[in-house]
């Protein structure tokens, strides 16, 4: 440093002589300068230096007792061996300083200012060394026990060998300090130190709670009966440290190297150790829940009868690991690699295998509700194994003898089964959406509510199948034998049935909205299914087997359903427009608004069928047995009900304009305010029929037979329309 030339500064300068005439007299030397004085071996103890500057001098073996160097700056000064015993050092600045031998004892340096000088081997213990400022000074073999270092700052400082034993260490931080062999054993050190070499340290019963030790080196440190709670450890090498006996709870040692790290018994419990290096580590037999693993190495370790529960071990390296015998619940090791590893007698529950590499491992023989979706394993992996609900998405299974499994509920989504042999195998409500089954063989398999939405599995054979509940929603399943199959409440909505042979099935309460089936065969085949937006020109309907079927708003314009099987199914706003369906049955069809105009209709059964609001204008339903139909406000002019068999049926507001009904049975129908204008009744039996409020202008009534028919009440119509009655068949036609 240098010494400012001006006046007032020489003015303080003293040469060798004033120095010890005024230590001889006691005269006070505060705020003096002192440059490069030999003053090794002097006597200035009690000397008052407050203030003063020191540099360049030589004060080996000086006798400094008890004096007085507050605030005091030494530049480059040579304190070997010097007797500071006493002396108050506070908030002094000393730069380059040797005290290497000096008698440290009792000296005060609290906030004081120590940039790379040594003091190798000094006395410092039991001293409140608080806000001390020591950057790249040698303290190596210091003794510090019980000294209080709060607030300071020591970065690269050498502690190496120093006697730390039980000093109160807190918020002092010691970036890329050197600790190597030192003693801190019942110390409280809330300490930073990034990158500091605590090698060999002494550690033992030490409180490092709290401590940032990110990026340190403490192999072969002895952490007996510390406690880490909290502690950061990222980054540090562990190697061969002593954890024995350690309290560890929430430390945080991401990326450390903890190979051949000696760890407490008893449970570990929410330690971040991502990315960590924990490979040969013996484990066995612990219980370990709610740690972070991820990305960890384990390649080699002893994890055998460990209880794991909620732990993290995602992107792991676990080659060759022994994991015989633990017990892994809510464990997520997706994209770990297991090659080799031994899970023989393992019990893996509700965890996560997917991603992984598990070529060459023993898998356990239970896997309950596991994901091991897009893993890598070796054929016949699976065999023995119980892999009820087991995730196997995007695997390549190809090929895979796969025989008697139980698969139930299994995921295979987006798997690749091609040619894969799934006889005799339980896939009840097992998962194939958008898997690749071409050539894969289910004989003897329980397909029961199996989903294979998106599959691809055209030609499969699924011959005598009970398919019930399962879903093909947009599968490709063109070409399969699905013959002889109970498809109750099973789903093609969208699916691809083109050429599928169905004959003698059963789909009741099937879905076939969309469903392609183009050349489908369906000799025999029972239909009660849901065929809204259907395309009806795949298959000819006449003679086929549909009741139950949903064909909502289905476009039929035309069709031929002769001998057509339509028991139960509904028509609603369907449009059937000179559709022929002769000789159909249509008991308890409902055709609810839709249209039937100019439709054959000629000798169907349609009783309990529903016709409401239905256009059946010009409509053959000649000797039709419609008994108990309903035909509220059907719109029917010039429509031909002859012969019919009308009983109990029900046209209240209908429109029946010069529609036909000779010689039809009219017992109990109820055509109030029908329109009849023009009508042909002629020879109808309307046995107490209710006519009440009907328009007949122009109608026939020759030969009618109206015996207990109920005409118009006129207080009651006037009472509900207020106008006048219309006119009431003739008289004469009432017999």
């Amino acid at each position: 440093m240098r010494i400012p030339d001006h006046p007032q500064a020489r003015e303080h300068l003293l040469a060798r002589e004033d120095v010890l005439e005024r230590a001889k007299t006691g005269t006070s030397m505060a705020g003096v300068v002192l440059l490069e004085l030999d003053l090794s071996g002097v006597d200035l103890s009690g000397v008052d230096f407050n203030g003063a500057t020191l540099r360049q001098c030589d004060l080996r073996q000086a006798k400094l007792v008890g004096a007085k160097l507050m605030r005091a700056q030494l530049h480059e000064c040579d304190l070997r061996d010097a007797d500071l015993s006493g002396a108050d050092m506070r908030g002094a600045l000393a730069m380059q300083c040797t005290l290497r031998g000096a008698n440290t004892a009792g000296v005060a340096l609290r906030e004081a200012q120590l940039h790379e000088c040594q003091l190798n081997g000094c006395d410092l213990s039991q001293r409140d060394l608080s806000g001390l400022i020591a950057p790249k000074s040698v303290f190596a073999g210091c003794d510090l026990r019980g000294s209080t270092i709060v607030h300071a700052a020591l970065s690269e400082v050498d502690l190496s060998n120093a006697n730390l034993a039980g000093a109160r260490i807190e918020e002092t931080v010691l970036p890329d300090a050197v600790l190597r062999g030192a003693n801190l054993t019942g110390a409280r050190a809330g300490l930073v130190a990034i990158g500091a070499d605590l090698s060999g340290a002494r550690l033992s019963g030490a409180d490092l709670s709290r401590a940032v030790l990110q990026e340190a080196n403490l192999s072969n440190a002895s952490l007996r009966g510390a406690t880490l709670v909290q502690t950061l450890l990222k980054g540090a090498d562990l190697r061969g440290a002593d954890l024995s006996e350690a309290r560890l709870e929430h430390v945080i040692g991401s990326e450390a190297d903890l190979r051949g790290v000696t760890l407490p018994p008893g449970d570990l419990a929410e330690l971040v150790l991502s990315g960590a290096d924990l490979r040969e580590l013996d484990l066995s037999g612990r219980s370990i829940k709610s740690c972070l693993f991820d990305k960890a190495k384990l390649d080699g370790a002893n994890l055998s009868g460990v209880t794991m529960e909620g732990v993290m071990l995602g992107e792991a390296s676990l080659v060759g690991t022994d994991l015989s015998g633990a017990k892994l619940s809510s464990v997520q090791l997706y994209g770990a690699d297991l090659r080799g590893a031994n899970m023989s007698d393992a019990e893996v529950d509700h965890s996560a295998l997917s991603d992984c590499d598990l070529r060459g491992a023993i898998l356990p023989r239970k896997l309950l509700r596991v994901a091991m979706g897009g893993s890598k394993l070796e054929p016949g992996s699976l065999v023995g194994r119980e892999l009820e609900g087991v995730d196997l998405s995007r695997l390549d299974l190809s090929g895979w003898d796969l025989r008697g499994l139980n698969l139930k509920g299994c995921i295979f989504h987006d798997s690749k089964l091609r040619d894969a042999d799934l006889r005799e195998t339980v896939c009840e409500m097992t998962l194939f959406v958008e898997a690749d089954l071409t050539g894969a063989r289910f004989e003897g398999a329980n397909l029961r509510c199996a989903i294979f939405e998106r599959a691809v599995m055209p030609g499969a054979q699924l011959r005598g199948h009970d398919l019930t509940m399962a879903q093909f929603n947009k599968a490709n399943v063109s070409g399969a034998d699905l013959s002889d199959c109970d498809l109750t409440i099973a789903g093609f909505e969208d699916a691809n049935l083109d050429g599928a042979d169905l004959s003698r099935s059963l789909l009741h309460n099937c879905n076939l909205v969309r469903a392609s089936m183009k050349g489908t065969k369906l000799e025999g085949t029972v239909f009660h299914a849901n065929m809204n937006e259907f395309d009806y020109t795949q298959f000819p309907l006449a003679g086929m087997t549909l009741s139950r079927c949903m064909l909502l708003d289905a476009n039929l314009e035309g069709h031929d359903l002769r001998g057509a099987d339509l028991n139960s199914s509904s028509f609603i706003k369907a449009n059937l427009k000179g559709a022929d369906l002769r000789g159909c049955n249509l008991d308890m069809a409902i055709f609810m608004e839709a249209n039937l105009e100019g439709a054959l209709l000629e000798g169907v059964s349609a009783r309990k069928a529903c016709f409401a609001k239905a256009n059946l204008r010009e409509a053959i339903l000649r000797d039709s047995d419609l008994r108990n139909a309903i035909l509220p406000e059907v719109k029917a002019p010039l429509a031909e009900f002859s012969g019919c068999d009308l009983r109990e049926t029900v046209w209240v507001e209908a429109d029946l304009s010069a529609a036909r009904f000779r010689g039809a049975k009219l017992h109990y129908a109820d055509m109030s305010y029908a329109t009849l204008d023009g009508a042909d009744l002629s020879g109808a039996d309307l046995f107490t029929a209710q006519l009440h409020g009907i328009l007949d202008k122009g109608a026939n009534w020759s030969g009618a037979k109206l015996r207990g028919a109920r005409r118009t009440d006129k207080e009651r119509f006037e009472g509900e329309r207020g106008f006048q009655p219309p006119s009431l068949p003739a008289e004469e036609a009432a017999q």
